[in-house]
């Protein structure tokens, strides 16, 4: 598996702080410790508290990538998510879907020329949808149907497919048992 990104950093409080100073970025500080960039429940401070992926730090205009190989069948908007892209990709026996979300734009559309090889940049990242006054990230979710509904509904950590898990240390570590 590709990850989404070259450079994988996961949102984290801290870290926001440390790149996007509160006296210049006021509106930032809604994550909550230690890993509000993460997928879970109870990761957000104020308004939604369940987060459905990740959000991996991302300046707009940074290539995003196919995972794997499968087949582009969305690509547009969606309420809060901003400009999207959704790949459809086999592992392991199953038929999933990567969520690539605030894009800039999309590079693939779907249909009869969808279908893109791992490794291939498909999208730009952005700051559409709810990702304005944040810190630049592409959120990244793995979806088990088409279609989902509110979290988590439909929706496994990236960690599952990438073979990543997040922890307090060096931010990310790759996990033997998975990928």
């Amino acid at each position: 598996m590709k990850t989404p990104l070259n450079e994988m950093v996961i949102r984290t409080p801290e870290l926001d702080e440390a790149r996007y100073p509160k006296k210049h970025h006021p509106n930032i500080g809604h994550l909550k410790h230690p890993f509000g960039g993460t997928m879970g429940t109870g990761v957000r401070r104020h308004g939604a508290k369940n987060h459905a992926g990740w959000d991996l730090y991302a300046e707009p205009g940074t290539p995003a990538y196919a995972i794997a190989d499968g087949k582009v069948v969305q690509v547009g908007t969606i309420t809060g998510y901003g400009n999207i892209a959704i790949l459809e990709f086999s592992f392991r026996g199953r038929t999933l879907y990567a969520l690539y979300a605030h894009l800039k734009q999309a590079l693939v559309h779907p249909g009869a020329h969808g279908d893109v090889k791992e490794g291939r940049v498909i999208a730009f990242t952005g700051t559409t949808g709810n990702a304005g006054g944040e810190p630049p990230h592409l959120h990244f979710e793995i979806w088990t149907k088409r279609q989902v509904h509110r979290f988590p509904d439909g929706r496994i950590s990236p960690g599952e497919v990438l073979g990543y898990q997040f922890d307090n240390m060096d931010n990310r570590r790759l996990n033997s048992d998975v990928g």
